[in-house]
């Protein structure tokens, strides 16, 4: 278990004063070459939604007095609060849309057909569009697919459902 998951399973932060002096550092991050990891702290917190930890934010900084680092632990903490703030905030906004697509693919599916697949789902959308309007609409397609059942869809979403169904066959 690195350090960056030890902050992730404890849900603590942890401050490394002197990185080289750390074992289970082992120079990771690939940011440190030539010695520069010399005098240098690693801090890493916790970011949480509602005590659960969903990630991690770690910086760098030159060591000088433990203070600086406890001052440096309680910023990269009000940080890590806004970004799970944000993504708390994201999170909901996603599982709104998500309710809201399944609420109008329910009440736009007209009741005689079946089906939630993407493409039965722009069928929906497009039956709902066209039944909205005055245009006359043609419905093409192979034998057996069900083109009868789109127009009573669209007589059945539209201004003029009250008035008679009259179907014509082309064939």
């Amino acid at each position: 278990e690195g350090i960056i998951g030890r902050v992730f399973k404890t849900g603590r932060p942890v401050v490394i004063p002197e990185i080289q002096e750390e074992p289970q550092f082992l120079n990771k991050t690939g940011a440190r070459k030539n010695g520069s990891e010399k005098n240098t702290a690693f801090i890493c917190v916790p970011i949480k939604i509602e005590s659960i930890p969903i990630g991690t934010i770690s910086a760098d900084r030159r060591y000088s007095q433990p203070k600086k680092l406890d001052e440096d632990v309680k910023l990269l903490s009000i940080i890590g609060s806004m970004i799970a703030r944000a993504v708390k905030i994201r999170r909901k906004v996603d599982e709104e849309k998500e309710q809201i697509r399944k609420e109008l693919t329910t009440k736009f599916k007209p009741d005689n057909l079946i089906g939630t697949s993407t493409a039965m789902s722009e069928v929906y959308d497009m039956i709902h569009q066209v039944a909205k309007s005055d245009a006359t609409v043609l419905i093409r397609g192979e034998s057996g697919t069900g083109k009868e059942l789109i127009a009573h869809a669209i007589h059945k979403d539209s201004l003029r459902a009250d008035k008679p169904f009259i179907k014509v066959n082309c064939a």
